[in-house]
């Protein structure tokens, strides 16, 4: 299963370096939403033949699951870029793209929050970090703890999983989240005029 784990892990890391940046090449904010769909979607091919040939442990609804997660988590970044670049075009979608490197990378850089002294608040940042990253939700459907990874456990580069439990959210929940607020971001993003261009952005004429 090692090799399917790699797969899914590196599939999320190219959503979320190229997604955001495919929206500027796209003036519709449908077409921003939409087209970055078509990573994650090619990729699924390649994902099921896996499943079927290497990896028949994992059985094709499962397959399809993690897919949809993907797609999902690519809508979110897609809104939150469109709605970025509004006011930054070329600099809003990068900014997301760092966001969504930083979401996956979690693990790493959240033991900053987890120092919180107030119990409470270290709890609610611990669900923040675990609930924002789709890595934790893929392990969780590949039956394995990616925080206990040789290099990772061996070189004590997260505490999460050994002096934090976590526990993932299901993963319709987490897929549905991820696309409503890409799409509540899309159509904010609809609704306002792009820094440099005509008020043809403005409501009366929003270009959906």
């Amino acid at each position: 299963m090692a090799g399917l784990e790699l797969f899914v892990f590196a599939e999320f890391v190219l959503v979320a370096l190229l997604v955001p940046g495919i929206g500027l090449f796209h003036r519709r904010v449908i077409a921003k939403v939409a087209a970055p769909l078509l990573v994650p979607l090619t990729i699924t091919p390649a994902l099921l033949i896996y499943v079927r040939t290497v990896a028949p442990g994992l059985t094709l609804v499962e397959g399809l699951r993690l897919q949809l997660l993907a797609c999902c988590f690519g809508i979110g970044l897609a809104g939150l870029a469109a709605l970025a670049g509004r006011r930054w075009p070329w600099g809003g979608p990068l900014a997301v793209t760092l966001l969504g490197l930083l979401a996956l990378a979690s693990p790493f850089w959240g033991d900053i929050l987890l120092n919180l002294s107030h119990a409470g608040l270290r709890a609610a940042a611990l669900k923040v970090l675990v609930a924002v990253n789709p890595l934790f939700i893929a392990a969780r459907e590949l039956h394995f703890d990616w925080t206990r990874g040789t290099v990772i456990y061996q070189h004590q580069l997260t505490r999460l999983g050994e002096h934090f439990a976590y526990r993932p959210p299901v993963l319709l929940v987490a897929a549905l989240s991820y696309a409503l607020v890409g799409l509540l971001a899309a159509s904010l993003a609809g609704l306002l005029r792009q820094k440099g261009r005509p008020s043809e952005y403005l409501i009366d004429t929003a270009h959906f």
